[in-house]
């Protein structure tokens, strides 16, 4: 999940404006702890919202642990400033699938007889892995 949550986290989210109180970090904090929803490592510039006077980190990158299983190692980068008061959020993944060629479904092969029960054979098939993984595995199985 990632977006402008309008919302610090720490103390030393806010650099500035009014001093953080611990009222203004609970409700932020305990739905991360109930959606359990966490940051990961980060680069760039901390703090990610300003208005030329009160500097924040309002903007954050959370994952829960099924994202860290699915999709490995994650890491987000705060780039420098641009247009908006935001800065922007990349986020990037150590080691994503790379396709050698990508699919091409040709319409011909629906007019096969046997079109369907191969379809319907590869569909009830179980295939192991990430879900990307195993999308990637019924498509070669085609």
């Amino acid at each position: 999940m990632i977006g402008d949550f309008n919302a610090v986290l720490y103390s030393g989210d806010r650099k500035r404006g009014d001093v953080v109180m611990q009222n203004e970090v609970v409700d932020f904090a305990n739905c991360l702890k109930v959606c359990k929803l966490q940051e990961t490592s980060t680069h760039g510039p901390y703090f990610t919202w300003n208005n030329r006077t009160v500097w924040s980190r309002i903007d954050r990158a959370l994952f829960n642990s099924l994202w860290h299983h699915e999709m490995g190692y994650t890491h987000v980068t705060y780039l420098p400033e641009g247009i908006s008061d935001h800065t922007p959020v990349k986020v990037s993944l150590k080691s994503a699938p790379t396709i050698k060629t990508a699919f091409k479904f040709c319409d011909m092969w629906s007019l096969d007889p046997q079109f369907h029960t191969i379809l319907q054979q590869k569909l009830s098939k179980k295939y192991l892995g990430t879900k990307l993984q195993q999308h990637c595995a019924l498509l070669k199985g085609l």
